[in-house]
């Protein structure tokens, strides 16, 4: 074998050796560190005036409330284009109805994206009532789309769920 190998395969042993020596020097310094030194244990009484009376059995548990009812019927929720030319008018309408005893209005609605946008105005709607809700899809993109749009009636109720969906094609 070459010299120079052997040599440098000397003093890599005995870098590893030396390293590893100094790190169980230093694990064991700092270990007897640890038992020098004494955490004083906080003892903190509890003390309380309260009685705590075990819970009734009988009770139903209560459910959080998910918001204001109300009952709405859509003449569609979902919009087919089918095919529709490129930079057509992409606006329509979904009319709805309040069909429950409590009165309803528009919270809020949301589109994920920016080729769909609903308008609609605020309005308390009685029993009886009915109103409808504009939503417009850009048609400047070519190709198949299908969009959701939410709308939320009454604070804190679950969305509604509406869908446009078609064909952009080249005018």
């Amino acid at each position: 074998m070459d010299s120079k190998f052997l040599k440098g395969l000397s003093v890599g042993v005995v870098l590893l050796i030396l390293g590893a020596g100094y790190h169980f020097k230093t694990v064991k310094a700092a270990t007897k560190l640890e038992q020098q030194v004494e955490v004083p244990e906080v003892k903190t009484p509890v003390t309380t005036t309260e009685t705590i009376a075990p819970a009734p059995t009988n009770v139903p548990p209560k459910v959080k409330n998910i918001g204001t009812p109300y009952e709405i019927s859509f003449n569609k929720r979902e919009h087919d284009y089918g095919k529709i030319k490129k930079g057509s008018d992409g606006a329509v309408y979904f009319k709805f109805t309040n069909v429950g005893n409590d009165v309803v209005s528009i919270t809020g609605s949301t589109a994920f994206c920016g080729c769909t946008v609903p308008e609609w105005k605020p309005k308390r709607l009685n029993k009886g009532e009915s109103d409808s809700i504009k939503v417009i899809y850009d048609t400047k993109r070519i190709g198949y789309f299908n969009k959701v749009v939410h709308i939320n009636f009454n604070k804190n109720s679950k969305p509604e769920v509406l869908t446009l969906k078609g064909h952009v094609i080249e005018k």
